[in-house]
């Protein structure tokens, strides 16, 4: 008589880990896809809430720029506000918690940098130096990286023309 084999073969259990490994690593590649994504889409908000910050830091000090001269010009008229393509310079109040009191001389620059433009920023307290050799806190002051990395950019202003209309972008003001 004939015994019946009882259990699997050799050849069944190794197909069955087989396929047991596949579906692991399967499970495991989704589960690092999905951490990858994650890691990803947080790392766009956090660069796309730094954006947003910085613009509204940008929009409250220039909405709340002062008729303080920043510059005399050559013919002696004074300028109150500096704007280029790559380069703004005004005078506003600090908030409270970042500056001394006063109005401060402001300025936002786009510079070249290794990885990109970088976007500065740079204050000082106002002052009415009338001795050529001494510097003003503006003069002094170590620019701040607002933003890295930046691909391409520029200033652009609009101005009121005669009939108080606003005009076409322009580069320079």
């Amino acid at each position: 008589m004939i015994k019946k084999q009882a259990g699997f073969t050799l050849l069944e259990v190794i197909v069955v880990f087989t396929l047991l490994a596949m579906i692991m690593a399967m499970i495991f590649s989704g589960i690092d896809s999905g951490r990858r994504m994650v890691a990803k889409g947080e790392a766009k908000i956090t660069a796309i809430n730094e954006i947003r910050v910085i613009q509204n830091i940008i929009r409250h000090q220039v909405s709340r720029a002062m008729p303080i001269a920043v510059a005399v010009s050559d013919e002696g008229e004074m300028i109150k506000f500096i704007g280029e393509s790559r380069r703004i310079t005004f005078v506003s109040q600090m908030p409270g918690y970042l500056g001394s009191g006063g109005p401060h001389i402001q300025e936002l620059q786009l510079v070249n940098a290794r990885d990109g433009i970088v976007l500065q920023y740079r204050h000082g307290l106002v002052s009415n130096y009338d001795d050529e050799d001494e510097m003003s806190p503006f003069e002094d002051a170590e620019p701040m990286v607002l933003l890295e990395n930046i691909a391409q950019g520029s200033f652009g202003f609009i101005e009121l023309d005669e009939e108080r209309e606003p005009t076409d972008w322009l580069s320079e003001l």
